[in-house]
C-alpha cells in the first residue's frame, strides 16, 4: 500500500509539469472571472459531455492522470504466461482408473466400460472405453496383469494429454506475443485496453478467426463506440442472446 501511495504522489508531481504531449492544466472558465454585476456577467455556454471531453479531462486533471499512470505502470510490469489447466481432466482420468481397477474383481458390480463424463472429450472417452475393454477381456492376463496394464495405460494417456496442452499453449502464446499486424506486443495491446477501462469503463478485445475457424489475431476497439444491450433489469443477456 505504501508503494502505491508513493507512486501516486510521484506521478502527481510529474503531472504538474508540462509534458510535450499533454496540455498544462487550466482552470475551468466560468462566471467567477467577471465582475459581480448583472450587466457584466457572461453566461457560460452549455458544456457537453462526450467521449472526447472525458479524454480531455482525464489528461488535464493532475490527480486523474497520476492515478492512471500508476495503475498502468503496475499492471504493465506484471509478468504473465499461459498456463495449461488440465486438473479437471486429470481428476476424471483418476476416477475412471480407480473404477476400472475396482472392476477387476469377480464380485464387482461396477460398470467401468460405460463410464459417463461431461469433462473428457468424446474421442478420449471412446478411446478409453475401447482400450479398457481390450485389457479386461484379455484372457492371457491375470488380475494383477490387468491392473498393471490399466495403470500403465492411464499414465500414458495423462502424459499425452499434458503434452497436447503444452503444444496448444505455445500456439496461444504466439498470438498474445504478436496480437495483430498493428500492435507489436501484448503490452501495447494492453495499454490501449487499460486506457479505455480507466477512462470510459469499457475495454474491448475482439477475436478474429481464419477460414479454418481457428483464432488468428486479437485486436482492440474503442470502448466508447461499443453499446451494450441490457435486459430491462439492467442485467446482461445470457448466450446465445446478443449482448
Amino acid at each position: 500500500m505504501g508503494d502505491i501511495v508513493k507512486s501516486v504522489l510521484k506521478n502527481i508531481t510529474k503531472a504538474f509539469r508540462v509534458d510535450p504531449g499533454r496540455n498544462k492544466p487550466m482552470p475551468r472558465k466560468g462566471i467567477y472571472h467577471f465582475a459581480n454585476t448583472v450587466v457584466n456577467k457572461k453566461q457560460q455556454k452549455p458544456y457537453s459531455i462526450n467521449p472526447a471531453t472525458i479524454v480531455r479531462l482525464a489528461n488535464s486533471d493532475p490527480i486523474t492522470w497520476s492515478i492512471r499512470r500508476t495503475i498502468k505502470s503496475f499492471i504493465g510490469q506484471t509478468k504473465w504466461d499461459i498456463v495449461p489447466d488440465i486438473d479437471k481432466e486429470q481428476s476424471e482420468l483418476d476416477r475412471w482408473e480407480d473404477l476400472v481397477l475396482n472392476s477387476i474383481n469377480p464380485y464387482s458390480f461396477d460398470d467401468s466400460i460405460n463410464y459417463k463424463s461431461e469433462i473428457l472429450p468424446k474421442d478420449v472417452k471412446a478411446e478409453i472405453q475401447q482400450k479398457t475393454s481390450i485389457i479386461l477381456s484379455d484372457d492371457t492376463l491375470d488380475d494383477e496383469g490387468r491392473r498393471n496394464s490399466t495403470r500403465w495405460y492411464f499414465k500414458t494417456l495423462s502424459k499425452r494429454l499434458r503434452q497436447e496442452a503444452e503444444s496448444h499453449k505455445h500456439k496461444v502464446k504466439c498470438i498474445f506475443e504478436h496480437p495483430n499486424t498493428t500492435e507489436s506486443s501484448f503490452r501495447s495491446l494492453l495499454e490501449l485496453v487499460l486506457d479505455d477501462i480507466l477512462i470510459h469503463d469499457s475495454g474491448v478485445i475482439v477475436k478474429n478467426y481464419d477460414h479454418y475457424g481457428k483464432l488468428a489475431e486479437i485486436y482492440t476497439r474503442p470502448g466508447h463506440e461499443i453499446k451494450i444491450y441490457r435486459n430491462e433489469d439492467r442485467t446482461l443477456p445470457e448466450p446465445p442472446d446478443p449482448a
